[in-house]
């Protein structure tokens, strides 16, 4: 069940990067100046995303499975989209960068005391509460 899990969570972190991240990396304004790299409408989504994924593994006893695979997953895909485009170097340092933040952030999501939450009927063995 766990590589199961562990697929999924490396092929919709995977999709969302490619959906949400890949295509665009500038903000285009009126008066011809540009932002970047990336918008609040990118980003939220994918935060939700892994919100969402890193508690249900959770709830299936699984806590630390989004922890470890996420931040790797993250830091592979921007650092092939970045190493496209950064001639310096720098991109390196912002991988590096999103991984500790990835794995930072995903650890308070998925590593809640299991007692803590509330669990399905069919998870309990039977005769215990």
């Amino acid at each position: 069940m766990r590589f199961a899990w562990a697929a999924l969570l490396i092929a919709v972190v995977t999709t969302a990067f490619l959906a949400l991240f890949a295509w665009d990396h500038e903000r285009d304004y009126p008066d011809g100046e540009t932002s970047g790299p990336y918008g609040i409408g990118q980003a939220g989504p994918m935060v939700g995303l892994v919100f969402v994924l890193t508690v249900g593994a959770t709830r299936r006893g699984m806590p630390l499975l989004p922890t470890l695979v996420v931040p790797p997953v993250l830091a592979g895909w921007f650092a092939w989209d970045w190493s496209k485009t950064d001639e310096s170097g720098l991109y390196v340092l912002g991988v590096i960068l999103l991984g500790i933040g990835s794995f930072l952030g995903g650890g308070p999501c998925g590593c809640p005391r299991q007692e803590l939450l509330p669990h399905r009927s069919g998870d309990r063995q039977q005769g215990k509460p």
